[in-house]
């Protein structure tokens, strides 16, 4: 209990100048309550569904990637610092461009945006049992009507375990009326495969990014544009997302040791 209680307190301290704190507040109040009334309402399932996440060690897997971000962030705050005034004005007002930086900037940005999306899909996983769990009592079962298309069904949404191989774009479409509210505007699952595959290009003079997120074999035709502010942004809303469902892994960690008295 100690150590998850200053592991988040330094968290929240290192991430407090990059997040908005009545998000914090909010869900670091909502999420224990979820619990409670999972336990009152589906106890069996709910205790199942934890040590599942326990058992095969994903629980605490995720635990540490997420907290394998928050220093990364802190080395890179003077890039990010722009992207704070996007809170208060619309980016026409501010403009895409902001003081010169370098590319050396850029590549480490584009890397932190990268394991960002892939840290978030994994929390998403966490998020879809949960809801599968407030709406049918069963961290496994995704709602009927996703589940079948004209060509078949998704074996994707069979378990939480298979959802966990779906791609982050499909995900969030693939949970019903989420407990939680994600910001799409935060994912761009494009971008996110063209940096994975290193299929892009930064201009430095123009600060503009240019990446090919299609399969065209080796060429690079199709393509899409957007600034290095537009993308620092991006990055910032989704750090947001990833420290906001770090609160519900939080909360997920003290249910297990002080409610269930779990070995984690």
């Amino acid at each position: 209990e100690d150590v998850l209680a200053a592991l988040y307190s330094a968290t929240s301290i290192m991430s407090s100048p990059f997040t908005i704190h009545e998000q914090n507040t909010e869900i670091s109040d909502v999420a224990p309550k979820i619990y409670y009334w999972l336990l009152d309402n589906h106890r069996d399932k709910t205790i199942e569904f934890i040590d599942s996440i326990l058992s095969n060690n994903f629980l605490n897997n995720l635990h540490n990637d997420c907290l394998s971000l928050y220093p990364r962030l802190v080395s890179m705050d003077l890039a990010f610092r722009p992207a704070f005034f996007y809170d208060y004005a619309d980016t026409d007002e501010l403009g895409d461009i902001p003081a010169r930086m370098s590319t050396a900037d850029f590549e480490t940005c584009n890397n932190f945006y990268k394991d960002l999306a892939e840290v978030f899909s994994r929390q998403i996983t966490l998020i879809a049992g949960i809801n599968n769990l407030l709406k049918r009592g069963d961290c496994n079962q995704f709602e009927s009507s996703l589940k079948h298309t004209k060509k078949g069904t998704r074996q994707g949404l069979d378990s939480l375990d298979a959802f966990a191989n779906v791609d982050l774009g499909n995900k969030i479409d693939f949970i019903d009326n989420s407990f939680y509210s994600i910001d799409r505007e935060a994912i761009d699952n494009k971008l996110r495969n063209a940096i994975a595959h290193y299929k892009y290009d930064y201009k430095e003079s123009s600060q503009c990014i240019t990446y090919y997120p299609s399969k065209e074999g080796m060429s690079r035709e199709k393509y899409h544009e957007t600034q290095f502010m537009s993308f620092i942004r991006k990055s910032l809303l989704l750090f947001r997302e990833v420290h906001n469902v770090n609160h519900i892994i939080k909360a997920t960690l003290f249910l297990c040791v002080l409610v269930l008295k779990k070995d984690i």
